[in-house]
């Protein structure tokens, strides 16, 4: 019996010092987790030689077939939706001055708590689009060599190159552990300073 208290003590022990430390690990991770989304709108998701020539990236992209610019909807429209994680990863990395800054630290938990909600349901956006991104990519990769009765006809190919780098930053493995780490900490430092974690409340 004594045993099963002094486990639970010492949990108790732990998880008020990881409470105590949760605000600012979580403001870490949070800009962290900004700069992540924001490279990963800025940076080339892939890039084309050959017939088709260029750069695709979430917020940006320059195509040029047979050396004429080529307009794309569908990358028009990635472009459009790609400015919500944009915006969400500015105000993120200025989330994480302002938490630091604020005081009392419980408006900062409080921010940070809002913020990693935030993030727990937009953030998805950036690996989902890039699916369709690499989609998009896929179906220019053209190889316009055909055989007729006349002879083989060459029109020209083109060779994709996919960036590992920006994969990385899509990757939605990394978006859930960035997600999970911030909702729990943020929570745990929400409550930690509202006094709900300690035997004896603070004063707000």
């Amino acid at each position: 019996m004594q045993a099963t208290h002094t486990r639970a003590a010492r949990a108790g022990r732990l998880l008020g010092a990881l409470a105590s430390h949760s605000l600012f690990i979580a403001a870490i991770i949070v800009v962290f987790a900004g700069v992540t989304l924001l490279l990963w709108a800025l940076t080339p998701a892939c890039d084309f030689e050959g017939t088709v020539e260029g750069t695709v990236a979430p917020l940006w992209y320059n195509i040029m077939l047979y050396g004429k610019p080529l307009r794309l909807s569908v990358l028009e429209a990635i472009r459009l939706i790609a400015l919500v994680p944009t915006y969400l990863s500015l105000f993120m990395i200025l989330s994480f001055i302002v938490s630091i800054a604020l005081i009392p630290r419980r408006a900062g938990a409080e921010l940070l708590l809002g913020v990693s909600l935030g993030y727990l349901s937009l953030g998805i956006i950036s690996p989902l689009l890039d699916r369709v991104i690499r989609a998009v990519c896929k179906s220019l990769d053209l190889d316009l060599v055909y055989t007729t009765s006349a002879g083989v006809v060459n029109l020209g190919t083109t060779t994709v190159e996919y960036s590992h780098f920006h994969a990385m930053l899509a990757s939605m493995k990394l978006y859930l552990v960035f997600a999970l780490s911030l909702v729990v900490l943020s929570t745990l430092a929400y409550l930690h300073e509202a006094g709900l974690l300690s035997e004896r409340k603070r004063e707000v």
